[in-house]
């Protein structure tokens, strides 16, 4: 049983056209003159998220920070 499927599987796998995945060089011309012409806009969009994602990222870790301080401060003032 495990050599039919074994056979089966490589019949498959041979009968593929290798070359499948290559793009030719007029393919690969008109991905790069999309790519350089829609960069720029979404690396503009990116950023701004980025730096939306950063602001509000870098105010949960201040009050974090603040919260763990004051609770810190309040333990050394009960040891007192």
């Amino acid at each position: 049983m495990k050599r039919i499927f074994i056979i089966l599987i490589l019949g498959i796998v041979s009968c593929t056209d290798p070359n499948a995945g290559q793009l030719t060089d007029a393919q690969k011309a008109l991905v790069d003159s999309l790519y350089n012409r829609d960069i720029d806009s979404i690396r503009t969009y990116y950023d701004s998220l980025c730096n939306y994602q950063h602001d509000s990222i870098f105010n949960i870790a201040v009050d974090s920070i603040l919260e763990v301080r004051l609770r810190e401060i309040e333990q050394l003032r009960s040891i007192e």
